[in-house]
């Protein structure tokens, strides 16, 4: 019986292989009131005498049935179970990656069973977090994802999860990791591609898909692309048969194990058409579709209709809405109202993870322990420890932008990361560097997850530095002028770098200060230099905001998730200036590798020419330079399938 997001049955637990191999009792990872029914087992596990007919084992997940109709009025009928898992269970930004334990967040186990002429068919997919130690802290819209241990350190519980899927659904256990292979989750993707690759098992496959890359512009149909790709995996694994005599026919040997970073809306996209193909060579087998045909679109949209519901309802137990891109599960399509629905659900599962989710994540704990767990809990109220994680990124920020862009010959006299004075808010978007030369602005877009522009001005050109308030605001802000008539404004954010240590900055008058310390900076390296320029206090800078465009472009972009590179693209192409890196450190980092791929397009004017110049990251650095390249000889020697897409 299905009630809300629980559903109950004696027999509802158990797959039908294991109810075929006659397994009596539930299965414990989905049985979400075995703490509540501790007094009807004994110490082994067993339960007590004449206690079977008060067990009702209660399992979150989905259930829904459907039945389509096919020539000669056949009836299909199909029934979709998905299981969430007792362990590590909790809400999204509190339950990440794996425990010491070796269970993973939001572990789902999804069985679609086809029944007719009194045959059953099931194919079983399984979801759940990448399992290293991972996690996402912090207040900020999208926190940055946090490696919390090494690779030596938590391959030994890797390898026990990993162990467990292999005896549990046995071999082959090809994993499909769906995560962005650039930006924030860059360092997810290589960590889990370290794993397997120190594993190097012959039982496991990895295919790669950068999903948001392959699908941009709203192409979702490249997903079929990845579906292809596993066609052989899938042939290898097949599906569970029954025929009508109760005898077994084939069997599932091996899975399919996807994630993304939550594990909900790339991944019930790809689930869905997973589905869909194992869906269409279970008919052909059955007769229903001819050897060389496609599947029926009655069957098509009744296939995704359910797995839609069937994305939004673990969506709603994980994350508390609804699945994003819910429109192209349902119709395989995006859509306008879709995206608008989209925009929507993000904002609500950002009010929730930091209004809800704690309190969610108590009650969870308290059905499933009996006790609450505070020390796994984040504090709301204890601004103190944002604050702390906030600043270790604008660090990391810093340091990177100072390794990647400084010139090979330049010294490196100081380095701040501010706001663009057109921002409203105090989100650092700009890292400001200071030589005994020249003053290199690197502007990025509003997560500082994406490098938008370089600009390299040299002391010649710098015209004055002039401090005041600026438009609506009564923070001090710091401009530079410099020729041909180009001037910056920047303020300070909350946060200010003292060796190379972010400290944050409590009160608009620390803030004010600092700002006024970096023209001062600014001002003396310049005059030892030989260039006198004053740094003088105006009241109010002259001018209005002209961010207006960028900034609604990164709303867009932050909210539907897309974006048009072209833009940042000039007809003005000319000789690329030749880069370094420094040679203090000539070893590529994981951390290194993410910076790297934040910078997809490079506009770069260069104060002596004034011209605007464009180029490929590829023409800064080495091909070497793609953190992926670094494990190319041991993916080519590794006992396990690596395909990375």
């Amino acid at each position: 019986m299905w009630i809300g997001c629980l559903l109950y049955n004696l027999k509802i637990t158990p797959l039908l292989i294991r109810l075929l191999s006659m397994k009596n009792g539930p299965d414990d990872r989905f049985f979400w009131n075995r703490h509540l029914l501790d007094d009807l087992f004994m110490d082994n596990g067993r339960l007590v005498k004449n206690a079977y007919p008060w067990i009702a084992p209660i399992c979150q997940g989905f259930v829904c049935e459907r039945t389509v109709t096919f020539e000669m009025d056949c009836v299909l009928t199909l029934t979709l179970i998905s299981r969430r898992s007792v362990k590590r269970a909790g809400v999204r930004y509190l339950r990440r990656g794996i425990d010491d334990e070796a269970d993973v967040a939001n572990f789902v186990e999804t069985e679609l069973i086809l029944s007719v002429f009194g045959h059953y068919l099931a194919y079983v997919q399984i979801r759940g977090s990448v399992p290293v130690f991972w996690s996402q802290r912090g207040y900020r819209y999208r926190p940055p994802l946090i490696i919390d241990k090494p690779v030596d350190e938590s391959l030994p519980v890797f390898q026990k999860h990993i162990n467990s899927m292999l005896q549990q659904y046995g071999s082959p256990l090809t994993i499909v990791n769906l995560v962005d292979q650039t930006g924030r989750e860059l360092n997810l993707a290589l960590s889990y591609l370290q794993h397997i690759l120190q594993m190097n098992s012959p039982d496991l496959a990895y295919f790669s898909f950068d999903f948001h890359s392959h699908c941009r512009a709203l192409h979702f149909h490249k997903v079929n692309n990845l579906v292809n790709a596993l066609a052989e995996q899938l042939s290898r694994i097949q599906f569970c048969w029954v025929d009508k005599s109760g005898q077994m026919v084939r069997e599932q040997h091996g899975i399919i194990r996807t994630n993304c970073v939550d594990c909900l809306d790339r991944t019930n996209i790809v689930q869905c058409a997973i589905s869909q193909a194992m869906c269409l060579i279970q008919t052909q087998k059955l007769g229903l579709v001819g050897p060389f045909g496609e599947s029926p679109d009655h069957l098509v949209r009744t296939l995704q209709s359910m797995w839609a519901d069937n994305g939004d309802a673990i969506s709603r137990q994980y994350a508390g809405t609804d699945a994003l891109k819910g429109d192209v599960t349902r119709s395989g399509q995006r859509k306008i109202v879709g995206m608008v629905r989209d925009g929507y659900t993000s904002a609500s599962r950002y009010y929730l993870s930091h209004m809800r989710d704690s309190q969610r994540q108590l009650a969870i704990d308290a059905l499933l322990n009996g006790s609450i767990t505070k020390s796994d809990l984040r504090n709301e109220d204890n601004e103190c420890e944002a604050d702390e994680e906030e600043s270790e990124s604008i660090g990391r920020l810093v340091s990177e932008t100072v390794h990647f862009i400084l010139p090979e010959q330049e010294v490196l006299v100081g380095g701040w990361a501010l706001v663009d004075g057109s921002h409203l808010s105090d989100q650092i978007d700009t890292v400001l560097l200071l030589t005994r030369q020249r003053v290199i602005v690197a502007m990025y877009d509003d997560d500082s997850e994406k490098l938008l522009q370089v600009k390299i001005i040299g002391f010649e050109d710098i015209t004055s530095l002039q401090l005041g308030t600026f438009y609506k605001s009564r923070r001090i802000h710091l401009r530079l002028c410099a020729k041909p008539n180009e001037q910056f404004s920047w303020r300070a954010a909350k946060t200010r770098l003292f060796n190379n240590v972010a400290i944050p900055l409590k009160t608009p008058d620390e803030a004010d200060e600092y700002i006024e310390a970096i023209g001062e900076q600014l001002r003396v390296t310049m005059e030892m230099a030989g260039y006198h320029v004053n740094l003088s206090s105006v009241g109010k800078l002259s001018g209005c905001p002209d961010g207006s465009e960028r900034r609604l472009a990164n709303i867009f972009t932050s909210v539907f998730g897309t974006r048009d590179d072209s833009a940042h693209v000039s007809d003005t192409a000319s000789k690329v200036p030749q880069m370094h890196t420094s040679k203090s450190d000539g070893r590529l980092t994981e951390k290194a590798g993410a910076f790297i791929l934040k910078l997809p397009k490079l506009r770069l004017p260069v104060s002596k020419s004034h011209l605007a110049i464009d180029a490929d990251c590829e023409s800064f650095f080495t091909p070497e330079s793609d953190p992926f390249s670094l494990f190319r000889q041991k993916i080519l020697t590794s006992k396990s399938r690596i395909v990375l897409l």
